[in-house]
């Protein structure tokens, strides 16, 4: 679940994630395999002003081999009740 304050995904861009509580995931839409996608890695190979939907074209399975067939869905680590209240206090969120 997003964060009440969450940018719509067409203009997400990777700089957004790398200090987000988020993950990118990949899945191939051939194979149907998914595998996480390292962000900060991700951000220093392609710019961080990359949209995160530019990559799906971009990306290679590595298991079936096929390119521009993935498609990128973001998975948001909420946290609740006092351990987020206890982040948002201390600035570590």
């Amino acid at each position: 679940m997003p964060p009440a304050t969450a940018i719509p995904f067409y203009a997400l861009r990777l700089r957004h994630l790398t200090v987000a509580k988020a993950e990118l995931v990949a899945t191939c839409g051939a194979c149907r395999r998914s595998a996480p996608l390292p962000v900060l890695e991700l951000a220093y190979a392609h710019g961080p002003d990359t949209a995160v939907r530019a990559l799906e074209r971009r990306l290679r399975c590595q298991h079936c081999g096929r390119k521009g067939w993935a498609t990128i869905r973001v998975e948001w680590f909420v946290l609740r009740g006092r351990v987020l209240a206890a982040h948002l206090e201390n600035g570590s969120w």
